[in-house]
């Protein structure tokens, strides 16, 4: 028996009744950029002409926004006046950026390396980095950086490591890379600032923001079509040969790769585009292309004092063609969907979208529609973590600031004779608002997402994303999400978004936000919940399948109540060395048959029952956690005696095997069992 509940309090836009497809040509294909790009009305991206109108709106209306405004005003003087052709050279470097690696001074020292490691950079002192754990700084003399790779495609770039024993990453033998970190950071600065130009001559209209913006585009200008294809994390392996060859052919390059001993040349590179970048990230080139989109985008019409175009024409091809779409290059010759490449996609979208390309914009939103549809579960439900969920929210949100009221440009023909996309809204013709709203509906009363599986204490939708959520579907519930995260008087980024995106006139009634009991029936998790908001508490029983960042813990029982975490979870370390220790199963709430860790392939999940009502609750769920022939069952049933507290009844049938060990974690040891005898219901099963 399952109930399902009622979603009215939480209504979005009519979603489309199936899935939706956007065939697409060729998005390496530039031709259609030089016969469409005229008719691009700027701003095209991320922001449109009325977003424009609403930030001075709301300037005018509220002193946050106007607080706001200034001193995002003023920190963009500062920048103005730092940017000269000199600081675009010395923060846009010539060389390929790299990405990270380990510190070989915390090995030394006898320290727990972290092949990831954390560094300190500073724009005061550009050419150092810091070690985060251990504080040693870089460049060191005990740590010359004497090892060189030698582009021969283009002899200019060289690539330093340091002269030390090799560090085994996950199998890989890889190399301390302090200069390749450097250059990263100083890339990603100098791209911070110039997003931060366009923003300011967008509120401002001031030609200072957008001539400074100006000098940094033209250097990215002039150094992006030579930086290479790289492999990022600590891989820092380089494609030794035209980008765009690399790009195409990552896993049959046409030349050896740059790669250190003892590593030898397979003219592939390391898990080829999952890692792969051109600008220092490791795989998640997206992001920045869509800041040089949207920073150009905003600026690109700009006029002098004088009347006069801050660029000129020829200044504008070279930036499109140079910056823009050879920045999405990599991105658009991978057609794989992840949590990553759909970040990529985003880029290659914004980019088709500000220079005028619609082959492009159809391949990215060919990711979007197969992220919502195929990567998020059926209804929307994440298929990793909340914080996987996150992280690909993260590289798709451009979709639902840019694709509003999208219209494919005239005389555009689609590819095998498809439909033209006219005022396409990918906020309310995909799947998106399912995925938002089962996130919203997975939070505890805190507004923080459990730390099961893969994900962290902290994880939450956030500020930002709220403002997101309201633009998109502005109902009573998702506008009081907004105000529980940052309030009527937003500060930071969320801020910066409501400034553009929040509506001048906010509404006369407010509603409470309410969480209600729900279960997943494929996530295959049961949320269990008390108080009149549904915020006092959150019991959930996760009987999820086995998959990418999932964890050894099927039929895991998490409890958090009245802000503290009773039965705990210890989450997700991500990339470090012991990483095991909080995904293996008796780091869970579970019982564990002859003290062995479950199964994963195959091993399903689901539920049998989930009953609500005022005072009792229940939810059922089994698995084959311990193979088919084992029962493996859990039932847990929630009272709720209002103020005078709730408490959990847990029923857990566990069978096969020769001992149970029933594991619970809390926030401490003081635990009493009274007045109950256990013992064995049969031979093959214990209750």
């Amino acid at each position: 028996m399952l109930s399902f509940l009622c979603i009215h309090l939480w209504a979005l836009s009519a979603s489309p009744a199936g899935k939706i497809a956007i065939p697409y040509s060729d998005p390496t294909d530039w031709s259609d950029w030089l016969k469409f790009r005229s008719q691009v009305k700027h701003p095209a991206g991320l922001f449109k002409a009325e977003d424009l109108a609403r930030a001075r709106e709301n300037i005018r209306k509220h002193p946050w926004a106007a607080e706001y405004a200034a001193k995002f005003l003023a920190d963009a003087d500062r920048t103005a006046a730092e940017v000269t052709p000199e600081f675009a050279a010395k923060m846009i470097p010539r060389i390929t950026a790299g990405s990270t690696s380990p510190c070989p001074a915390c090995r030394d020292k006898g320290m727990r390396w972290l092949p990831n490691n954390g560094w300190n950079w500073s724009s005061a002192r550009p050419d150092e980095i810091k070690c985060k754990a251990c504080s040693t700084v870089f460049p060191n003399p005990a740590y010359p950086e004497t090892k060189v790779l030698k582009s021969k495609y283009d002899p200019e770039q060289e690539f330093r490591f340091v002269e030390v024993p090799l560090f085994d990453c996950f199998g890989f033998m890889s190399p301390a890379n302090p200069a390749g970190i450097i250059r990263g950071y100083k890339l990603d600065y100098a791209l911070a600032r110039l997003q931060q130009l366009g923003f300011a001559y967008a509120l401002s209209e001031k030609p200072e923001y957008a001539e400074a913006a100006r000098l940094l585009l033209l250097r990215l200008a002039e150094v992006m079509p030579k930086y290479l294809v790289m492999a990022g994390y600590t891989y820092n392996e380089y494609a030794d040969c035209d980008p765009h060859q690399a790009a195409r052919h990552i896993g049959n390059l046409p030349a050896d790769e740059l790669s250190l001993a003892p590593k030898q040349p397979d003219r592939k590179l390391h898990t080829m585009y999952w890692s792969a970048s051109r600008l220092g990230t490791a795989g998640m080139d997206g992001r920045p292309v869509v800041q040089m989109a949207t920073a150009y985008d905003l600026v690109c019409e700009a006029k002098k004092t004088d009347g006069k175009p801050v660029f000129s024409e020829a200044e504008r091809l070279k930036i499109e063609k140079d910056v823009l779409l050879e920045s999405s290059f990599l991105a658009a010759c991978d057609t794989l969907i992840n949590n990553k490449s759909v970040g990529n996609r985003a880029g290659c979208a914004v980019v088709g979208l500000v220079v005028g390309h619609p082959g492009m914009v159809r391949f990215g939103l060919d990711g979007f529609v197969k992220t919502v549809d195929d990567w998020f579960l059926p209804g929307g439900g994440t298929s990793e973590s909340a914080a996987y969920a996150m992280m690909t929210m993260s590289g798709i949100k451009s979709f639902g600031y840019g694709f509003r009221d999208y219209n494919e440009p005239a005389g555009y023909l689609p590819p095998d004779g498809g439909r033209r996309l006219e005022h396409f809204n990918a906020c309310a013709d995909t799947n998106y608002g399912n995925c938002w709203q089962d996130l919203i509906w997975t939070l505890q009363g805190d507004l923080r997402f459990a730390p099961l599986a893969d994900s962290y204490t902290k994880t939450a939708i956030g500020p930002v994303f709220a403002e997101l959520i309201a633009l998109c579907y502005p109902t009573p519930q998702h506008l009081a999400l907004v105000r529980e995260y940052g309030g009527e008087t937003p500060t930071g980024g969320a801020a910066q978004h409501a400034l553009f995106y929040r509506n001048p006139e906010p509404p006369a009634d407010h509603a409470r936000l309410i969480f209600l009991d729900v279960v997943f029936p494929y996530l295959a998790q049961g949320y269990l919940r008390t108080g009149s908001e549904g915020r006092d508490s959150a019991a959930i029983l996760d009987a999820s399948n086995w998959g990418g960042h999932h964890h050894h813990d099927s039929l895991n029982l998490y409890y958090w109540k009245d802000g503290h975490e009773l039965l705990s979870d210890l989450g997700y370390l991500w990339d470090h060395p012991d990483k095991h220790q909080t995904s293996r199963t008796p780091a869970h709430n579970l019982v564990m048959i002859d003290g062995k860790e479950q199964l994963t392939q195959g091993r399903g999940g689901s539920f049998e029952r989930f009953i609500t009502g005022k005072a009792v609750k229940a939810m059922q769920a089994s698995s084959t956690a311990y193979g088919p022939d084992a029962p493996y069952r859990r039932q847990v049933i929630q009272l709720d005696h209002g103020p005078d507290g709730s408490c959990l009844v847990d029923l857990f049938e566990a069978g096969g095997g020769k001992s149970r060990d029933y594991v619970f974690h809390g926030p401490n040891q003081d635990y009493r069992v009274k007045g109950l005898t256990f013992a064995k219901s049969n031979a093959e099963a214990s209750e």
